[in-house]
C-alpha cells in the first residue's frame, strides 16, 4: 500500500476510497455505518478519518 497520506493528520473520505480501492459512495456509506472498524469523525457536514487510526486498523489486517 502506498502511504502518501501518512504525513497528514486526517484523510478525507474521498482519499480513503482511493486508498481502499472502493467507490466514493461506498466509502461514505462505510464510514457512516456501525461496521466501520476505525475512528471516523464528523466535522460539520464532512467526515474525516484520523490517519493513524486508519493505518493502525489496516496494519492489523496483515497479522
Amino acid at each position: 500500500m502506498n502511504r502518501l497520506h501518512e504525513d497528514k493528520e486526517f484523510i478525507t473520505v474521498d482519499e480513503l476510497a482511493i486508498i481502499m480501492g472502493i467507490s466514493r459512495s461506498y466509502a461514505y456509506e462505510y464510514v457512516r455505518s456501525a461496521k466501520c472498524p476505525f475512528t471516523c469523525l464528523k466535522m460539520g457536514r464532512r467526515y474525516v478519518v484520523p490517519t493513524n487510526a486508519f493505518y493502525k486498523w489496516y496494519d492489523s489486517l496483515a497479522k
